[in-house]
């Protein structure tokens, strides 16, 4: 990304259409916020990534009037969706949290676990100091997984999207013990787009074929079923309106003919 610079926080002075420059700052890159939810007592804190001479990036933190409070060398974090369920919020991306993991007012990060292959092995939870809170291992490596954090009535979970083999690991995180603890894993259903806006058409790709008719469920955040398909026999594919799926987290499930739910993804509807 090429440098740019970034004018703050404009303000009118006392004369007629003046302006105040409060500060100027020559970055590489995006400013970011900490989500108010997962920043120590809610207090707001921005901070900037740039790439240094070691492949790795620097934070450079600010307070409210944007003045360096810290900087975190040499890390390198992984970049973060978070959606909150609760308040609607979507869209937002982070590297660096504050009370997402624990209490305290140091920084946090996640990054992946490569192995010898280069492939994504598992993840580690960090501290500022590069002290590990937490180790995840997957049961397989992945070429290319990304994270999301999703806020669902006070609970928060971490979803691991392994793309190679089309599966989701969910976690749930216990701030107060500073440790993510694996729920399920969601296999066998690829829907496209994965966010779709309102009434846009989503395609639901099944795992296989089978020879009995089997009924695709969608069921929104609060656990009512808002949509229901039938898949014929010998059908893979099918398309459904997310106009019927209420705004945030849904959850499509695909049942068999005994009943029970075979398989099962999310779906974010902004």
């Amino acid at each position: 990304m090429k440098k740019f610079f970034l004018f703050l926080a404009l303000a009118i002075s006392s004369s007629t259409f003046g302006q105040t420059l409060v500060k100027t700052y020559d970055t590489g890159n995006t400013f970011r916020f900490v989500p108010k939810v997962f920043a120590y007592q809610e207090k707001p804190c921005i901070y900037v990534n740039q790439r240094n001479d070691t492949n790795t990036k620097d934070y450079v933190i600010f307070d409210e009037n944007f003045e360096v409070i810290k900087r975190i060398s040499n890390i390198e974090a992984e970049d973060i969706e978070f959606y909150d369920f609760d308040t609607f919020a979507d869209d937002n991306q982070f590297y660096l949290s504050q009370t997402l993991f624990n209490n305290d007012e140091k920084f946090e990060y996640i990054t992946l676990i490569e192995n010898n292959s280069g492939n994504c092995s598992g993840l580690q939870i960090k501290s500022e100091t590069g002290e590990v809170l937490s180790t995840v291992t997957f049961n397989n490596a992945y070429s290319m997984c990304y994270l999301q954090v999703f806020k669902m009535k006070s609970k928060v979970y971490l979803f691991v999207v392994a793309e190679d083999d089309d599966l989701t690991y969910i976690y749930r995180i216990d701030k107060e013990t500073s440790t993510v603890q694996k729920v399920k894993t969601v296999e066998g259903i690829n829907i496209i787009p994965r966010m779709p806006k309102r009434h846009e058409v989503v395609t639901v790709e099944l795992d296989d074929v089978s020879d009995e008719a089997r009924e695709l469920q969608v069921v929104n955040g609060a656990g009512q079923m808002v949509d229901r398909i039938i898949v014929p026999a010998g059908q893979k594919q099918v398309q459904l309106n997310s106009a019927h799926m209420s705004p945030g987290i849904n959850i499509i499930n695909v049942k068999g003919s005994d009943n029970k739910a075979a398989s099962s993804q999310k779906i974010f509807v902004k």
